[in-house]
């Protein structure tokens, strides 16, 4: 029971990452945070922000859910694995959001 848990808690620490870290990305949108996307859309930091905290925030409820349904069938390197195709799948939505609002 305790190793289920225990095995559970840290399986869902890549999404609470994400959760904090697009909660982050909203709360503090003036500021300069370490975004490649910030190399494409120079002038358009708070559009930045906003868009990749909004898809950081939903990027880690499904990882949070996936987690949650697989959980029995998970290991924590496969649970790595989902949070940064996640990150990557993120950033790639979030780079064609902005450019189509810029344009």
């Amino acid at each position: 029971m305790l190793e289920t848990m225990l095995h559970v808690l840290f399986l869902s620490i890549p999404s609470c990452l994400l959760i904090f870290g697009g909660w982050l990305f909203i709360l503090h949108k003036h500021r300069l945070w370490n975004n490649p996307l910030y190399l494409v859309f120079k002038n358009q930091r708070v559009l930045v922000n906003e868009v990749t905290g909004k898809l950081w925030i939903i990027g880690g409820i499904v990882t949070g859910t996936l987690i949650i349904i697989f959980r029995n069938r998970l290991t924590i390197p496969s649970a790595v694995i989902i949070y940064f195709i996640t990150l990557v799948l993120d950033f790639l939505v979030a780079y064609f959001l902005i450019r189509k609002r810029v344009e």
